[in-house]
């Protein structure tokens, strides 16, 4: 019944609707309905993208945390607390600026005009050289 579950879930998560994991997996309607009765958690909205990204902007940032250590010594339990501090990543940054604002971030700019200007500029010059050649052939001619 588990693998059940985790293909609800893995379901769920692609954004399938009920009725589409029920075809999917081959179950009826009475038993799917007692599964969601029974397993309320499988059809809760999923959070795993949204804590994957506070977990990007988080390391995007940096962070600190204290690290808390216990041993345990003959009279007692000796806790150290140490303070630490997690630079801000560069790459996470650069991750999370490529996704939230490619039009500024992305790797490859286009110039204004782009693909247009490019096609203009050749046409341009196809159009020069055709004429040169015209004119070339012009004055052998009449030489």
């Amino acid at each position: 019944m588990t693998e059940i579950f985790k293909m609800i879930e893995y379901l769920k998560r692609d954004g399938l609707k009920d009725e589409e994991v029920k075809k999917r997996l081959n179950i009826s309607a009475r038993k799917f309905a007692k599964i969601k009765r029974e397993n309320p958690q499988l059809f809760m909205p999923d959070m795993t993208d949204y804590m994957v990204e506070d977990a990007l902007l988080k390391r995007a940032l940096g962070f600190s945390y204290t690290e808390v250590k216990e041993v345990e010594k003959a009279n007692g339990t000796e806790v150290t607390r140490l303070h630490k501090e997690v630079p801000p990543d560069v790459s996470a940054a650069a991750t999370w600026l490529k996704n939230r604002k490619s039009d500024v971030w992305r790797d490859k700019q286009e110039e204004p005009g782009g693909l247009d200007k490019v096609t203009e500029l050749i046409e341009k010059f196809d159009v020069k050289a055709e004429k040169s050649s015209l004119q070339a052939k012009n004055n052998k001619k009449k030489a």
